[in-house]
């Protein structure tokens, strides 16, 4: 689009990496993983933002697919990463991205405490509506969180 033909490597990977989200949440993995490919190439080293999203995402892939090790350590680097940053949001969905990994591979004690550990980062800050969504996914992938 537009951004690639510009080079910009400001908004283009973030877009990309958001768009593969989406893509992921539409179990499209095809698609994910072209969006992480553009992402990736157009990531500056300095964007901690676009490497917590291709560390959850990807390793969400990776889950999906029965690569449980993998996901798992690449989520949990995501998980790490996105930590050392006052971005609730981004913190939040790390911790729900490794739950989901967590379920996938039939560890649910630790995905249902990752998962609260997630939502807590959206009620702290009062954001209803992506507490609400994380609920319904949480409860389509069996997760049971109190509250």
């Amino acid at each position: 689009g537009r951004l690639e033909r510009l080079e910009d490597r400001g908004f283009h990977p973030t877009v990309a990496l958001q768009l593969a989200e989406l893509m992921y949440h539409q179990s499209r993995y095809d698609q994910v993983e072209t969006l992480c490919a553009t992402g990736r190439a157009y990531t500056t080293p300095d964007d901690l933002v676009n490497f917590v999203y291709l560390d959850m995402i990807e390793g969400g892939v990776c889950a999906r697919r029965g690569q449980h090790a993998e996901a798992e350590e690449r989520i949990r680097r995501a998980v790490a990463l996105a930590e050392t940053t006052d971005f609730y949001w981004l913190r939040g969905t790390a911790r729900l991205q490794l739950s989901e990994a967590l379920a996938l591979a039939g560890r649910t004690d630790g995905a249902a405490e990752e998962a609260a550990a997630g939502l807590a980062h959206f009620d702290a800050k009062g954001d209803i509506s992506s507490a609400a969504y994380a609920r319904e996914r949480l409860v389509t992938l069996g997760i049971e969180v109190d509250g």
